[in-house]
């Protein structure tokens, strides 16, 4: 369940930020991952005022994440946060298909980053966007770039 490994990420990401011989945690996050990810950052950030200065970078490579979700999540985390770095793809089909299982207008992972709302949204959350469209794959669903 999701849920469940949101809570053990965040415990995870307590436990590594608390260890004085680690100094510097970078997060990769592939599809629903990114969930879990955005999911456990929020609680952190909520519980401790923000996100721990250990915590370098956030990269998030084709979110499976609702948009309007997604919003939330960042709003929640607030300011105090480490960089966030977006890899998206127009033309990933198991975003496609998950958009349709959920009925979302759009999954994060997939949006035009050069397209309102995303360009506004992303330059006021200062959130770095690689556009990974134009870039081949050899995975037939465009999910893996």
């Amino acid at each position: 369940s999701a849920n469940y490994s949101r809570d053990a990420l965040e415990a995870v990401l307590q436990y590594l930020v608390k260890d004085k011989s680690v100094n510097e945690i970078t997060i990769l996050a592939h599809s629903m991952g990114n969930w879990v990810t955005m999911e456990a950052l929020r609680q952190m950030a909520i519980r401790d005022k923000g996100i721990n200065n250990k915590i370098k970078n956030v990269m998030l490579a084709a979110p499976d994440i609702d948009v309007d979700v997604f919003r939330r999540q960042v709003a929640s985390i607030g300011d105090k946060r480490p960089p966030f770095y977006l890899f998206v793809s127009q033309d990933d089909k198991a975003l496609a298909v998950s958009r349709r299982v959920w009925g979302s207008n759009a999954r994060v992972g997939a949006v035009d980053p050069d397209q309102e709302p995303y360009r506004t949204m992303f330059a006021k959350e200062k959130i770095t966007v690689f556009d990974l469209t134009k870039e081949k794959s050899d995975d037939s669903l465009n999910h893996g770039k």
